[in-house]
C-alpha cells in the first residue's frame, strides 16, 4: 500500500505520521542537502517501506510532487506546511492560522479531491480548545470526501476523523517547543526531594478567573501552598493580557511578591527572550515543575483537544491536579477508545472552590498529604504508561485505512 506525504521528509515527521509501524529499513536523518545544516529542506523525495498490523506499506516524502498520482493515498498536514513555509513556529495559537483556508487552501485542496477523490487527508491540529469560526468554515466549504484530521472537534461532521495518537505525537514530533525533553526530564524529578512548596499555582497569563483563584488560595495564609505568576513579555502593552493586566496586575503582585515573580527577562543567561512558546515551555520546565511537589493547572479543554499543560506534566511524570474535572475527561476518553481500564482521579468529584480548600487543610497533616501525593502519583505514572503504549501500537489514520470502512469518527 502506497502513501504519498506532501511535506519534506524529516525523520520526526515519519514518526509523526507513521508511529507504532515497524520499519524495514534504517530511518534516515540526513542526507547531503541537510548533512551540515539541519534547518535545510530535504529537497529530494524519500521514500521508507514499513510494516503495520501484518501490512506492507511504503510511503514516499514527497513535498508538493505526485498529486496527480492515483495509485496511493496522499495525506497533507495544514499547520507543517505553515512550518515549512516558516509562517509560524509551532502549533500553538498564532493570528495566521486559518486566514489563508477561504481563498487558498480550500480551493486547492478541494481541486485536488476531484481527481484522488477519498484518497486525499488532511491533519489540522492546532492545539486550541475552542473553535467557533475554522471548523464551521471547513465544513461548509472542504469537499466532504477529502477526511479531516482534527483536534478541538466539539462535534464530529461530514468526513472529519479524530486520531488520538496523531493528537498526542503532534506535541513531540516536530519538537518544536521542546516537550520531548519534558519526557526524559521525568528521570531528573523521580530523584528531587527539595521542593520549596507542597502546592504552587502557576499562572502565566492573566485574567479575572485565575486572579480569583489565586486571590482565595492566598486567603489561607498557608506557606505551603503557593502562588507564582510568570511575567508575559511587555505584559501590559500586549493586546492579549491589556485589559486583564491593567486591572490584576498590581493586585496580585501585592498578594505573591516579587520572589514569586517568575521574570522572563533575566540578566545575561537568566534571560529566556521572548514570548514564544518554546521558550515558555523551557522556562515552565525549569522553574515550574521543580517548585513544588504538585502543581494545581488551570486548563481548559473542550471537544477532543487538549493543550500542552497537563500533557506536558504526564510527559515528566510530574503529579499535578487540574482546576476543573473536565480536563481529565481527554484522556479518560483515550483510555476508553482503546480498551483500557479508567482510572479515577483522587480529588475528582471536587469543584475547584471545594479542591483548593481540601488542598489547604491536608497540605497540613503529613500522614493525609502523603497518602494523597501518592495517590495523585499512581494516577499520572498510570495515565503516562497507558498512553504510550497506545502511541507506540496504534496509528488512527493507519486504522482508518486498514479496518474502519468509514465507521467510526474517533480512532
Amino acid at each position: 500500500m502506497k502513501i504519498y506525504v506532501h511535506h519534506y521528509y524529516s525523520y520526526e515527521l515519519f514518526w509523526y505520521f507513521f508511529h507504532a509501524v515497524t520499519p524495514l529499513e534504517e530511518i534516515p536523518t540526513w542526507f547531503e542537502s541537510n548533512r551540515y545544516n539541519k534547518s535545510n529542506k530535504v529537497g529530494e523525495e524519500v521514500t521508507i517501506k514499513f510494516t503495520y498490523k501484518n501490512t506492507d506499506f511504503t510511503c514516499i516524502f514527497c513535498f508538493d510532487l505526485n498529486w496527480n498520482n492515483t495509485d496511493g493515498y496522499h495525506i497533507w498536514d495544514y499547520t507543517i506546511h505553515h512550518l515549512e513555509e516558516k509562517i509560524i513556529s509551532d502549533r500553538g495559537w498564532n493570528e495566521y492560522i486559518g486566514k489563508d483556508l477561504h481563498d487558498t487552501i480550500i480551493p486547492l485542496m478541494n481541486k485536488r479531491a476531484r481527481l484522488l477523490k477519498d484518497k486525499i487527508s488532511i491533519f489540522f491540529i492546532d492545539w486550541e480548545t475552542s473553535d467557533d469560526t475554522v471548523t464551521p468554515l471547513l465544513n461548509k466549504l472542504l469537499n466532504p470526501k477529502i477526511t479531516l484530521y482534527k483536534d478541538e472537534l466539539l462535534k464530529i461532521e461530514n468526513n472529519q476523523k479524530v486520531s488520538f495518537t496523531h493528537v498526542l505525537w503532534s506535541f513531540l514530533y516536530p519538537n518544536t517547543i521542546g516537550l520531548r525533553e519534558y519526557y526524559f526530564f521525568a528521570d531528573y524529578l523521580k530523584y528531587k526531594n527539595d521542593y520549596k512548596y507542597k502546592i504552587n499555582y502557576p499562572i502565566r497569563r492573566l485574567n479575572k478567573e485565575k486572579f480569583g483563584v489565586a486571590t482565595e488560595i492566598k486567603k489561607f495564609n498557608n506557606p505551603s501552598f503557593n502562588v507564582t505568576l510568570s511575567s508575559f513579555t511587555n505584559y501590559n502593552d500586549d493586546e492579549r493580557t491589556q485589559i486583564d493586566a491593567d486591572k490584576y496586575f498590581t493586585s496580585i503582585m501585592e498578594l505573591i511578591g516579587n520572589e514569586n515573580y517568575i521574570n522572563k527577562r533575566g540578566y545575561n543567561l537568566k534571560d529566556w527572550g521572548a514570548e514564544y512558546n518554546d521558550n515558555n515551555m523551557k522556562e515552565f520546565m525549569w522553574k515550574l515543575l521543580t517548585i513544588s511537589e504538585v502543581n494545581l493547572l488551570h486548563e481548559s479543554t473542550t471537544g477532543y483537544g487538549i493543550n500542552e499543560k497537563t500533557f506536558s506534566h504526564i510527559l515528566a511524570n510530574k503529579p499535578f491536579i487540574p482546576i476543573y474535572k473536565k480536563t481529565l475527561n481527554f484522556y479518560s476518553e483515550i483510555l476508553k477508545t482503546y480498551d483500557y481500564k479508567t482510572k479515577e482521579f483522587p480529588l475528582d468529584s471536587m469543584g475547584w472552590w471545594k479542591k483548593i480548600n481540601h488542598l489547604n487543610d491536608i497540605s497540613k497533616d503529613e500522614v493525609k498529604w502523603n497518602i494523597l501525593m501518592n495517590e495523585i502519583t499512581e494516577y499520572v505514572s498510570y495515565i503516562r504508561k497507558s498512553l504510550f503504549e497506545i502511541m507506540n501500537t496504534h496509528n488512527g489514520y493507519l486504522d482508518n485505512i486498514l479496518f474502519n470502512n468509514d465507521k467510526k469518527s474517533v480512532l
